[in-house]
């Protein structure tokens, strides 16, 4: 270990080296106007980058490892971070042009300031970008030809507190958000897990990439929860395979694969107007997908081939619960399309970028080697705080989307060595499997050497004798 931290002694050493090393790394952050940023934030200060600019400005952010050291999302090497699936879909929705989704997010993390690489935001699509910061409440502080700064008002430390109209479940769910900001994400895709109290919580529910322990379990809850009033959403591309039958089936709708190569489906919209999907715009060459079958109510068909019937949306025993076929959210993400967006804010019934209104709350933290304590005066309030496994909380621990939620009052969150107990156990049994193993293996040259010296002893009794 000692060999292998001599190369490292360089990078311990950074900040005293040459005046010019220092020169360099306060004029590569002059240009993306980081110091500008650190001296405005009061809570976090978020870098969409895509990790362009490198390590530096990581370091640059925590170098003074002191209260001048400032909070921020992104960064260098986010991988190993546990908010890093929240990370990567804020990525990919500014990639993909969601901006009011990104910053709305951004904002749930904490950041009060948000830098953003220019390159990250086509020139056509600038204003759209800044309406939506607008949205979300930032203000356009200052740019330059590589950056934005935007910041919203703080006065210091702050938590968020949010109520999410509609909720995504499953591991492709997320999707929806884009388009939708309002629907909530949880990363909890076991539909048992969940409780009807919470359910009919929302106003819609959209599922794709669920799971279930027991099937007609599943379906009882969230009949109940459509039942009490809940339009739920099934994307059938994602849905479990039937253990018993083998097949994709879910309330007794079927999940029927078609691909497309050449010809594509015609879709229609409410004033019955029609479009089709192109595939090939989102550069496929072959498009695996589903349809439908089994529904009592088609509520959208499409003609394929001047024969085929396919159904892509519907009902089943229960007008709140819509099964969804074409994989047409993934679609739309992917290729856009003014029609199809037309066709999904008549089946979802919501506006595109409407958000959820957010309310920063003051809320203190101080963190110890063994703990850490957040106060604040609200429930209900997101931390902003990664929720690491090494946290434990007498009271029990809320998260939402990998975040540590709190309410009224003061919360510590002791920090423990995860897995500690059975650490321990595998260290002791190793121990004493080595030393049942060191002393057989003693056990065994000792035999080894009374038998050499037995061989020796016969050699030497038998030449005295010969002689």
């Amino acid at each position: 270990m000692l060999v292998d931290l001599i190369p490292s002694m360089g990078f311990m050493a950074y900040d005293a080296q040459t005046p010019a090393i220092a020169a360099y790394v306060e004029a590569d952050m002059a240009q993306y106007l980081i110091p500008e940023a650190m001296e405005i934030t009061e809570n976090r200060l978020g870098i969409l980058d895509e990790s362009l600019w490198g390590a530096i400005p990581s370091y640059y952010l925590s170098s003074s490892m002191d209260e001048d050291s400032v909070l921020y999302s992104f960064g260098w090497a986010y991988q190993g971070a546990q908010t890093m699936e929240n990370i990567v879909s804020i990525n990919e929705a500014m990639e993909y042009g969601y901006y009011t989704y990104a910053l709305d997010r951004m904002l749930e993390l904490g950041n009060d300031t948000v830098l953003v690489y220019k390159k990250l935001v086509l020139e056509e699509e600038e204003e759209r970008f800044l309406s939506a910061a607008r949205r979300v409440g930032y203000t356009l502080v200052k740019e330059n030809a590589e950056v934005y700064l935007l910041h919203r008002e703080a006065a210091g430390s702050f938590g968020t507190v949010k109520r999410y109209k509609n909720l995504a479940i499953g591991t492709e769910a997320r999707a929806i958000s884009y388009l939708y900001p309002q629907f909530g994400f949880d990363r909890r895709t076991i539909i048992e897990d969940y409780t009807l109290e919470e359910l009919t919580g929302y106003d819609k529910i959209y599922l794709s990439g669920f799971d279930y322990r027991n099937k007609e379990a599943a379906e009882a809850l969230l009949r109940e929860a459509a039942d009490a009033g809940v339009t739920i959403y099934i994307d059938m591309q994602h849905i479990p395979v039937n253990k018993l039958t083998g097949k994709s089936e879910f309330m007794g709708v079927y999940a029927q694969f078609v691909a497309f190569t050449e010809k594509f489906p015609i879709l229609s919209t409410d004033n019955g107007s029609q479009f089709k999907l192109d595939f090939s715009t989102g550069g496929y060459e072959v498009w695996n997908t589903i349809y439908l079958s089994g529904l009592d109510n088609v509520l959208r068909s499409s003609y394929y081939d001047n024969k085929t019937n396919l159904s892509y949306l519907g009902t089943k025993g229960n007008d709140n619960i819509l099964f969804m076929g074409f994989n047409t959210v993934y679609y739309y993400v992917e290729a856009g399309g003014q029609n199809l967006l037309t066709f999904l804010n008549e089946v979802f019934e919501e506006e595109p970028d409407a958000i959820c209104e957010t309310r920063l709350v003051p809320m203190e933290v101080e963190y110890k080697s063994d703990c850490v304590t957040v106060t604040t005066g609200e429930n209900g309030v997101n931390t902003g705080i990664a929720d690491l496994d090494c946290f434990y909380s007498a009271e029990g621990k809320q998260q939402r989307d990998s975040l540590l939620m709190v309410d009224s009052g003061t919360t510590v969150f002791e920090v423990r060595y995860t897995g500690l107990l059975t650490g321990a156990a595998a260290s002791a049994l190793g121990i004493v499997l080595i030393g049942i193993f060191w002393r057989a293996q003693l056990r065994a040259d000792r035999k080894d050497k009374e038998k050499g010296n037995e061989k020796e002893s016969g050699k030497t009794d038998g030449g005295s004798a010969f002689l």
